[in-house]
């Protein structure tokens, strides 16, 4: 066959399109000396200078894997380096300290820039190389609380300093090392290190982190007490001048988790950490009390000013929150449940704990009765619709942040009154936890939940006007209360 002038030309598109494929194909493919992760495992050494500067001394040394035949190993930089700011040091495992002049650029294991905030750093085959570089902490006026990457964000506390490893340590680009990671402290004279979920890091011991990025560490001068109560054992970190006695504090946390405990929980509860933080300088006139949860065992308490009354509120809250997120996994038409329940369950605990008076309460649960009654009615969504609203308006959040726990609380009145005081809201969580328990796949939704306290009453009208719909509650809130109170068997102002 007599190839024609169509077929040569056919014949010539087909190969350039093959060839620009292929250099598509070459120009994806990573080059062969970019071994992004060959690290067999990384050890960290953090170092306080003696100087106390709002800063860290960090050096990390790279164990390559066996095998590896030399070549660069590309590393993540904390925000605000640059590759400019790292240094291979020699020999690796010695603390700042004592020495160890930076290497120069070029050297037998140079640095050099990698892709956006990385560096590359040439290692020998099988040898282990360190490297360093220092961070700058956060201070003055800037809140560590408030910060969006909170509570994985660094802040210089003055004689304290609260450290995360996602804004200080350097990681690997690509897959993370074969072997765990370790971490060494070194520290001034009388400063002690408190690592989330991983306990007290001794000056100069390596210790195992099996996640770098979500490491979290509070250094200093630290008061420390542990008590063991039914719900395992309660660890406090206090660091800084409380307004408070910080006992009085540990007292308060340790009495929360035995209450919670002696209420049914106790299986759901575990050894837990509380870092009870003062704010620094400035700082200390903020009267908001900020809460978050690191990791599965350890929280967070920011304080400025305020009372000790004022502070449990906030601590007792941060407790139920963590507590309930390790419990019962809801889907988003129940978000209700997990926005409005523990606002009202801290009330609940603090009231029988003894922390809130009866008047006290009464004014409490007026306040949330007033507040959420303001989102309620026909402008606004119900409770499972804006749980599924997807993003959440402006709208959804103000309904769920304040409705939901006015709603909590009338659930529980509706409850108590159709079980004669038998069942409570709190019956609701702990069967749900439960289930939970035994099947960890389970996701509740509305119905599923309600479900557990069937035997007691049919719920399905109050699911229907307050729930899937925003029936405005009744306006003579002490009516209500009184109800509260007389299945409690209590009596009230």
């Amino acid at each position: 066959m007599i190839p024609t002038r169509r077929s040569r030309l056919a014949a010539t598109a087909v190969l350039l399109f093959t060839a620009w494929l292929c250099v598509l194909a070459l120009a994806g493919a990573p080059a062969a000396h970019a071994q992004h992760a060959p690290a067999e495992g990384i050890a960290y050494e953090i170092i306080v200078p003696l100087d106390r500067e709002p800063r860290l001394d960090v050096r990390l040394t790279i164990f390559p894997e066996a095998g590896f035949a030399g070549g660069p190993v590309e590393l993540r930089l904390p925000e605000g380096l640059s590759p400019e700011d790292v240094r291979v040091v020699a020999p690796p495992g010695v603390p700042a300290e004592e020495g160890a002049e930076p290497a120069s650029r070029g050297g037998d294991a140079p640095v050099s820039d990698g892709d956006g905030n990385a560096v590359r750093i040439d290692i020998p085959a099988a040898t282990p190389v360190t490297v360093g570089y220092s961070v700058r902490l956060r201070g003055g006026l800037i809140n560590p609380a408030a910060q969006p990457e909170a509570p994985y964000a660094s802040a210089y506390l003055g004689d304290f300093a609260y450290v995360a490893g996602r804004d200080t340590l350097a990681r690997p680009v690509g897959a993370p090392p074969a072997g765990a990671a370790t971490v060494t402290v070194h520290l001034p004279p009388e400063w002690r290190a408190f690592a989330a979920d991983i306990g007290e890091l001794p000056s100069g011991r390596a210790t195992p982190v099996a996640d770098v990025e979500r490491l979290v560490l509070l250094m200093g001068p630290v008061a420390v007490d542990a008590q063991d109560t039914p719900g395992g054992r309660v660890t406090v970190v206090t660091a800084g001048a409380m307004p408070w006695p910080a006992e009085a504090a540990a007292e308060s946390l340790n009495t929360m988790v035995a209450a919670l405990a002696e209420a049914g929980f106790g299986q759901f509860l575990t050894d837990v950490t509380f870092f009870h933080i003062r704010y620094p300088g400035a700082l200390r006139l903020n009267p908001i009390i900020a809460g978050h949860t690191v990791g599965h065992r350890t929280m967070v308490l920011w304080t400025g000013l305020g009372g000790l009354d004022w502070w449990r509120k906030h601590a007792a809250r941060t407790v139920i929150d963590w507590l309930l997120q390790r419990t019962v996994t809801t889907l988003p038409e129940a978000a209700w449940f997990a926005e409005g329940l523990p606002e009202y369950a801290t009330l609940l605990l603090l009231h029988e704990l003894g922390y809130m008076s009866a008047d006290e309460m009464y004014l409490a649960l007026r306040t949330l009765y007033a507040t959420g009654i303001h989102y309620t009615g026909p402008g606004w969504p119900s409770l499972v619709l804006a749980g599924v609203t997807s993003p959440r308006s402006h709208a959804s959040q103000r309904v769920l942040e304040f409705r939901a726990p006015l709603v909590a609380f009338l659930l529980d009145v509706e409850l108590r009154e159709a079980s004669a005081g038998a069942a409570s809201i709190m019956d609701i969580w702990r069967e749900a936890a439960e289930e939970q328990r035994r099947n960890p796949s389970a996701v509740f939704h509305t119905a599923r939940l309600l479900s557990s306290v069937a035997e007691f009453g049919d719920l399905s009208a109050f699911a229907e006007q307050y729930l899937f719909g925003s029936r405005i509650p009744p306006a003579d809130f002490d009516g209500v209360y009184r109800r509260w109170l007389a299945t409690r068997g209590e009596d009230g102002p």
